[in-house]
């Protein structure tokens, strides 16, 4: 009796574990699900808008959703874009050559982590995002930057 009270237990626990396991926490919490919606972040100033679109490997196997960015450097504002990891809480924002904002299409040959400007990780909300840089390629921006948060603003229709 004890052993099978031990084993329907530790049956339980695997598939709890394995269930835990594979859930990811962010499901529904990305930018990407808030269509039409602009992120603004004061310092520094930049926004990016969820354009909905999805980057694809040949086999058609999803890894990002991407988005059109701008920040403004100096008073300069420069276009960039912006892919949040399919799963996970991983921002990257990388230079838009190859990169079609109308079509979300990456031109073949361009290796866009030869472009990354800096990635960091997302704690997500409704109304605003917390990005932690972690990594700050060629010195993108400023070292002193060392977090960045972004509002929700909804576009009109």
């Amino acid at each position: 009796m004890k052993m099978k009270r031990l084993a329907l237990v530790l049956n339980c626990v695997i598939v709890m574990m394995l269930l835990l396991s594979s859930c990811d926490p962010q499901t529904g919490r990305r930018p990407t699900n808030y269509p039409n919606t602009r992120w603004v972040s004061q310092d520094p100033d930049m926004y990016f808008v969820v354009g909905g679109l999805r980057n694809t490997d040949h086999r058609g196997t999803p890894h990002a959703d991407v988005t059109y960015a701008q920040i403004v450097i100096d008073g300069e504002i420069v276009e960039i874009a912006c892919r949040f990891a399919t799963s996970g809480s991983q921002i990257a924002f990388y230079e838009p050559s190859g990169f079609d904002p109308e079509t979300g299409v990456q031109l073949a040959g361009i290796k866009t982590m030869d472009i990354i400007l800096f990635i960091g990780l997302c704690k997500f909300r409704p109304d605003f995002i917390e990005v932690t840089i972690t990594h700050n390629d060629k010195g993108f921006l400023d070292d002193s930057i060392t977090e960045i948060v972004f509002i929700r603003e909804d576009l009109d229709e």
